[in-house]
């Protein structure tokens, strides 16, 4: 099964209650840009 980053960081901020995704960039300790590069890019997580 193929889990799109993506999606991860939007369950995040929606669990989270954040209004923005800067504000999600600040718990997970990186910057805006690099939470941004994430979600543009067609990276997937493995699960099995």
């Amino acid at each position: 099964m193929r889990v799109e980053y993506s999606d991860v960081l939007e369950r995040m901020k929606k669990s989270a209650n954040l209004k923005n995704d800067s504000r999600l960039a600040r718990l997970l300790d990186v910057t805006p840009q690099a939470l941004s590069n994430y979600k543009k890019e067609a990276r997937y997580l493995r699960i099995f």
